[in-house]
């Protein structure tokens, strides 16, 4: 997350006009920073109400991008439980540029060095290259007298037509000189497939369909040479920083640990809480689904078209028993009492143990520093299926995640076109 503070000036709208005939004011907060603050003041919650929970120890499911990545869990020790997940992380868009690959123009060349046209024609041979594919390769060679071999500069339907047996056989020979820096400074992926590198990707289809047979494996690896080859293509900037923010994921994996109840950091069951796009903090109930713990609202006071000063705060359901609630929400809502199975809050310790997490917090979103991981990783929503409203209409489909730059709900209705939703509300989430 960038730490280039908001542009407020342009943000309000007036929303109408009181009974006292003051403009009223609402401030459309950039949706990055509405991410970063819902997660500062809900995500605390989760570990204060940790004093108040005391749970079995229980498997955590992370919900991912379809398809699931399987999850382990480690021997139980004294702790608790140990749940390793893989997942996939990636840079936020505003931190990829336009211009990458951008160091040289024009066709791209191989650097063959100390070769002869003898030599590099029987290493072409070798690698699988028919004749006819080689011939004009050595047409266009030329000695290079920083190596004392040659370079070529290989036809691009050629390039595209190598097979990935053969991309992988003359690309890793040619990675071993830094000459050829495409090569030498490939992207790569761990995984199996060339779908767990790109699927759920916000580039357009057209742009995988490039990229995919230029994919070449590495061992346990995946690598990705020909940005020439690709830029010469695809122009729009948007859409190659799209691109760069898929070719620098990651796979990685997420431990999360769950506290046995004996241990000396007994407390909240992972898992429990849980946070609902865009600012709702939520449990979930067999019988009745997706329930309201706590929500985030924002005022703000403005002078003409400019913020003086804005409040965001967290409303949380603490001492209600559910036989005070009121009927028209009691199906929805729940509180802190009834999770712990109606043990009373201490609302004061409640409050001492928040600010403690917040401050943290609040200090790195100062510095530009967005958990945004911890952000994406515990919404409710992704991997199934919601009826999201926007602008009065509900759609129904699938949520593939959040996008932490934004702010947005990702959204699929067939399973391939991805939809990112700014702003809206998922009124339904269902959860097997």
């Amino acid at each position: 997350m960038s730490s280039k503070k908001p542009e407020f000036a342009n943000s309000v709208r007036t929303a109408g006009t009181s009974e006292t005939g003051r403009d009223r004011r609402v401030l459309a907060v950039p949706r990055a920073w509405l991410g970063a603050l819902t997660l500062l003041l809900v995500v605390p919650w989760v570990a204060v109400i940790a004093f108040y929970f005391a749970g079995a120890p229980r498997r955590v499911v992370v919900e991912p991008v379809t398809p699931p990545p399987p999850a382990h869990s480690a021997a139980p020790g004294p702790w608790g439980l140990l749940t390793v997940a893989p997942i996939v992380v990636s840079p936020p868009l505003e931190y990829v540029g336009a211009d990458w690959g951008g160091w040289r123009q024009g066709p791209a060349e191989w650097y063959f060095p100390g070769a002869s046209p003898e030599t590099l024609e029987a290493f072409l041979l070798t690698a699988g290259m028919s004749r006819e594919q080689v011939a004009p390769i050595l047409s266009s060679s030329r000695v290079d007298p920083g190596s004392g071999g040659l370079v070529v500069t290989p036809d691009p339907d050629l390039v595209r037509g190598l097979t990935p047996e053969l991309r992988a056989h003359l690309y890793l020979q040619l990675a071993k000189t830094t000459r050829n820096y495409d090569q030498a400074n490939a992207f790569r992926f761990f995984g199996a497939t060339t779908d767990e590198w790109l699927r759920g990707s916000l580039m357009s289809p057209d742009s995988r369909r490039l990229i995919e047979p230029l994919i070449y494996r590495d061992g346990a690896f995946l690598r990705f040479s020909d940005v020439e080859l690709l830029r010469s293509q695809i122009h729009d900037p948007a859409e190659l920083r799209r691109i760069a923010k898929t070719l620098l994921r990651e796979s990685t994996m997420l431990v999360r640990l769950t506290v046995n109840d004996g241990s000396e950091v007994a407390g909240l069951a992972d898992g429990t809480l849980w946070l609902k796009w865009p600012n709702d903090l939520v449990a979930h109930d067999q019988r009745r689904g997706v329930i309201k713990v706590a929500g985030v609202l924002g005022e703000s006071v403005s002078a003409g078209e400019r913020v003086e000063s804005a409040v965001v705060g967290i409303g949380i359901n603490g001492n209600w028993k559910a036989a005070d609630f009121p009927w028209l929400l009691a199906s929805t809502m729940t509180s802190l009492r009834e999770l712990s199975k109606g043990r009373p809050i201490d609302h004061h310790a409640l409050l001492d143990a928040y600010l403690a997490r917040l401050e943290p917090r609040y200090e790195a979103l100062r510095a530009g520093t967005f958990d945004a991981a911890g952000w994406s990783v515990t919404q409710i929503t992704t991997g199934r299926q919601v009826v999201v409203e926007v602008a009065g209409q509900s759609m129904l489909g699938t949520a593939t995640g959040v996008e932490p730059e934004s702010g947005a709900l990702l959204f699929t209705r067939d399973g391939s076109t991805q939809t990112a939703i700014d702003s809206g509300e998922v009124v339904r989430c269902r959860v097997a």
